[in-house]
């Protein structure tokens, strides 16, 4: 899901263009602030038109490549946002039961124990690690990330009946 394919950088066209624009006006007018500065001080031999000058031409740049960085963290995040819904999707698609087949007449006395907990296939570890990796991306805490999980009833990677800190830790650092 991380792959970027052509259609995910034609999202948003309008605010890469304007981000690139924010660049390229910073450097440009900042640039042109500093050569002004540096002549105005050449000129009237004065530090202080130089200083004052080139001081609001480096401003002028951090403020502009700022803002674009700030456009740039926006999509950043919505396209983060989609590839954990992706992942989060491909694992409910891999953990869906197949449907059950007719039930059968089975005496009443009969009590089922819930099934034991099995550990992940390696596809479906596959995708748990790299759900628990995009959640990660996206600032979730470990313990948070857990809770996630355990809401989701997704399968624990070694078949122990539930998620933990120290469980989640350990896939982020083998992924």
């Amino acid at each position: 899901m991380k792959n970027s394919t052509k259609s995910e950088s034609a999202k948003y066209p309008a605010l890469r263009i304007i981000a690139a624009w924010y660049k390229a006006l910073g450097l440009v007018v900042g640039g042109i602030l500093i050569i002004v500065g540096a002549v105005s001080g050449w000129q009237d031999e004065s530090f202080v038109a130089f200083a004052s000058w080139g001081s609001a031409g480096v401003i002028f740049i951090i403020l502009a490549v700022s803002i674009a960085e700030i456009i740039q963290v926006f999509l950043d995040t919505e396209r983060s946002t989609r590839d954990s819904a992706g992942y989060l999707q491909r694992l409910v698609e891999l953990q869906a039961k197949p449907a059950a087949a007719p039930a059968r007449a089975t005496p009443a006395v009969r009590v089922r124990r819930p099934p034991e907990p099995q550990p992940a296939t390696p596809s479906q570890a596959d995708s748990i690690k790299a759900l628990i990796r995009g959640l990660h991306e996206d600032g979730l805490t470990e313990e948070q990330i857990v809770r996630e999980l355990q809401g989701e009833n997704v399968s624990t990677l070694d078949g122990a009946s539930g998620w933990t800190a120290s469980a989640v830790r350990s896939a982020l650092l083998s992924s």
